[in-house]
């Protein structure tokens, strides 16, 4: 590997919330681990005192309990300042770029902080686009199929030394990648900007997701007319089992009704067609 390369520095950085929507909900946990192509190398973990009532979900996936907060946890303002003192320099790494970048957003704006200017990468695109063989890009399921151990899912620092290594398998796997800069122009053009990141996060969320909160419980069947990932339209029965946020777009986690396949339905331009309600468009 040539000398250029080994200079390379990343950050990646992970985020655990107090639920899915970053205008009413906040950071609970930073967790950041500067790496080069040769390994991990500087590691953030703080976590971080809410202000306001945690979604019972979130709490559920990352067990951040009340006492540990209560214990352990600072301020926004004080969380932030050590988490910009912490970063090395490097392009920063996420996996679902957009769900972490609009919640630190949001909160460098309520604390009047400058927006930091920095290049960042979204490992879960960047798989999606080179790994079209994987059945799943969840970093859990990428966690599986590369046997990476981090330590328990869903904190912060775990899944920030996850996307590091899940991020230098990629990059070191992918052929002749590092035979010269031209080359490596090929993962550096999917490379973006904080200074242009915009929060597309829909305002409605805490209505779209009450409603299939009661979908869910009741076990409906719905018939959803949507468009699929190569933009043909398509229309389903299906069971809604769980609502999921990808690119900042609101997808539902859903069982085809006949036949139990699982598949995720973007809401974004979909209709569903309720019994009581009509047809609706929850994200126009």
């Amino acid at each position: 590997m040539d000398e250029w390369a080994r200079d390379l520095r990343f950050v990646a950085i992970d985020l655990e919330t107090s639920g899915l929507n970053p205008y009413k909900h906040e950071i609970i946990e930073i967790g950041a681990v500067g790496f080069s192509l040769e390994g991990l190398e500087q590691e953030f973990s703080i976590l971080i005192r809410p202000q306001k009532k945690m979604d019972p979900k979130s709490r559920a996936i990352h067990q951040i309990s009340a006492e540990e907060l209560a214990q352990n946890a600072v301020s926004l303002a004080e969380g932030i300042s050590a988490f910009m003192e912490f970063l090395p320099q490097g392009s920063w790494v996420f996996h679902n770029a957009p769900f972490d970048l609009a919640f630190l957003k949001e909160s460098f704006a309520s604390l009047k902080q400058p927006w930091p200017h920095k290049n960042y990468y979204d490992h879960l695109q960047l798989s999606r686009r080179l790994r079209t063989d994987r059945h799943s890009h969840s970093l859990e399921s990428i966690k599986k199929e590369l046997k990476i151990e981090t330590g328990r899912a869903h904190r912060a620092l775990a899944d920030a030394q996850a996307t590091a290594l899940a991020f230098n398998h990629l990059l070191l796997n992918e052929p002749d990648i590092f035979v010269s800069k031209t080359k490596f122009q090929k993962i550096r053009r999917w490379q973006r900007k904080t200074e242009k990141f915009e929060i597309l996060f829909p305002k409605n969320f805490d209505q779209i997701e009450h409603y299939f909160e009661g979908k869910i419980r009741q076990e409906v069947i719905l018939k959803v007319d949507f468009f699929d990932r190569n933009g043909f339209p398509q229309r389903a029965f299906v069971q809604p089992l769980e609502v999921m946020i990808f690119s900042q777009n609101i997808f539902i986690r859903s069982k085809t009704h006949p036949g139990g396949q699982e598949i995720l339905v973007p809401l974004s331009r979909s209709v569903i067609h309720d019994q009581e309600l009509g047809a609706l468009r929850l994200v126009s």
